[in-house]
């Protein structure tokens, strides 16, 4: 049955621990306080002792030393020997009494209590009738009278003196006195300082145990239920539950292990139906896993039947495509010598078309020529028709024209033989341009012949060209084809090897299912170990 969580139980952790440590240290604060606050009045009771008790008792041990200074110096200057000593005794004890004033004011200007002020009230006036007595003394020294100064030597002085003494050893007594009261009450301060520090301690001390207690039984109680049903679970059991309650971490953790028992105990269930099932499929696979491993041999002895095909069908079309590759390399030879031929073909054209030209120039050249030989012909006509007529007129000239008609005889001649000359000339220049017309259109005809030849040259280039592409791109295929028979020579081998894997796989599955199935059994055993 689970129990109600207390205020600390329904506290986070975290808020629990900072609760004992808040509390410690409030009562470490609580007591460092107090003790600093009573040593504080402990120590404003030694300072009470030191200035009404020790500082009272050495200023009065400084007047009592200066008064024995003061009476040394008295009686050192009253024996002394010389005016000098006694005038440097004399200035002594003036010092020395100096001194003591100044000690009596500084003792008579603290704030003393009744005892004390009557006390050194008292040495004061003793210190001073002490004083008129001395001068008295002197006095009736150097009157002669000395009756009166052993009077006053022997008896007044020193009852002077005593009293002064007697105030003295009053202020001791009131300092001792004092020291006394301030101890005593340095005394009960450290008394009660010590009680209520105890009792402070005792107290938080008290409260952190009790407080620690109830965080360690709202620590304890929810790490038990925590060890309980792990311990059922380590056993076995998946149905125990925790009853923790507390609106904290262990609330949580609580929570947190019964979701995931339960989890546990859901997954335990699928698993004992897993197994279940696992064993029916171990033994469908093993008769699978049987067949699988028949139709691996079957599947193993027909590959390795057809590497066999085809082994021979890649030893052949490697033969058709070394032949092949032959077969491009001539007809590359031919493609080589049709593109030569061609380019020269292309050249014989090229020479062709310009020897036409030259021909038609020289053709041109000779027509100017007969046109040249047409204009001396014409001009040799003339000239015979100017001797004729020079003839006639140097013969109906008589006897004074003869010399004349000699000259114009002899140009006459002359036109006649420059008419000849271009009669030759013309004829040779016709026959030059008949011959030359003739070249003309034999050289035409031959650059048309050339042409034609260039034209199946180049056909004859392209086609053997194409051939080529044609024949490599066959031989090309070819060895492709090949390298494919190669690749799927290897390829079935490889499927050979696959087929043999296959058939070791299949009886490796077999076998795992096999050791599934005795797995499935094992599986089953330890689930039937829950209790879910």
């Amino acid at each position: 049955m689970a129990q109600r969580p207390g205020l600390v139980g329904n506290l986070s952790v975290r808020t629990n621990l900072a609760l004992l440590v808040a509390l410690t240290g409030i009562v470490a604060v609580a007591v460092g306080t107090i003790s600093l606050v009573r040593m504080s009045q402990v120590a404003d009771s030694g300072r009470e002792i030191y200035t009404d008790a020790l500082v009272p008792s050495r200023d009065v041990a400084v007047i009592r030393e200066k008064v024995w200074n003061y009476r040394f110096e008295i009686l050192t200057a009253t024996t002394a020997t010389t005016a000098a000593l006694k005038t440097a005794a004399q200035d002594r004890a003036t010092a020395a009494s100096d001194a003591l004033d100044a000690a009596i004011a500084s003792y008579g200007g603290r704030d003393l209590d009744d005892e004390q002020r009557a006390a050194i009230d008292g040495f004061s006036t003793a210190w001073t009738e002490y004083g008129e007595l001395r001068e008295k003394a002197g006095e009736l020294q150097a009157a002669g009278d000395l009756t009166g100064f052993d009077e006053i030597r022997t008896n007044e002085i020193p009852a002077k003196i005593t009293e002064a003494l007697a105030s003295l050893d009053a202020l001791d007594a009131a300092s001792d006195s004092a020291a006394t009261d301030a101890l005593a009450t340095a005394d009960d301060e450290y008394a009660s300082a010590r009680m209520m520090v105890i009792a402070v301690l005792v107290i938080g001390l008290l409260v952190a145990t009790a407080l620690a207690v109830l965080i360690a039984n709202s620590v304890i109680r929810p790490l038990r239920q925590f060890r309980d049903v792990l311990h059922a679970v380590a056993d076995g059991d998946l149905t125990r539950r925790t009853q923790i309650e507390n609106r904290n971490e262990f609330g949580d953790m609580g929570s947190a292990l019964n979701q995931a028992t339960e989890q546990m105990r859901t997954a335990v269930g699928t698993l004992a139906a897993s197994g279940n099932a696992l064993a029916g499929r171990a033994g469908e696979l093993q008769d699978a896993s049987r067949t699988l491993a028949g139709g691996a041999d079957r599947t193993s002895g027909e590959v390795s039947s057809i590497g066999g095909a085809v082994t021979e069908v890649n030893s052949r079309v490697g033969a058709v495509a070394t032949g092949a590759e032959e077969m491009g390399a001539s007809i590359r030879e031919i493609a080589v010598s049709a593109a030569e031929a061609a380019s020269v073909a292309q050249e014989a054209v090229i020479a062709s078309s310009t020897a036409e030209d030259l021909m038609a120039r020289l053709g041109r050249s000779s027509a100017e020529i007969g046109n040249v030989v047409k204009v001396i012909t014409a001009i040799a006509e003339q000239t015979n028709l100017l001797a004729l007529n020079a003839t006639i007129e140097a013969a109906r000239a008589g006897e004074s024209g003869k010399g004349f008609a000699v000259v114009a005889g002899e140009v006459k001649d002359l036109a006649q033989e420059t008419t000849k000359a271009t009669e030759d000339i013309s004829k040779r220049v016709a026959a030059i341009q008949a011959d030359t017309g003739t070249a003309v259109e034999s050289i035409s005809q031959i650059g048309e012949i050339i042409g034609r030849i260039n034209e199946f040259q180049t056909t004859i280039a392209s086609a053997v060209e194409e051939q080529s592409a044609v024949t490599s791109g066959m031989a090309a295929d070819l060895t492709a084809a090949a390298d494919g028979a190669n690749q799927i020579g290897s390829g079935i081998t490889q499927v050979v090897d696959v087929a043999e894997e296959n058939r070791k796989g299949a009886y490796a599955t077999h076998e795992a299912a096999a050791e599934l199935t005795r797995l499935s059994d094992d599986l089953q055993g330890v689930v039937r170990t829950f209790r879910y």
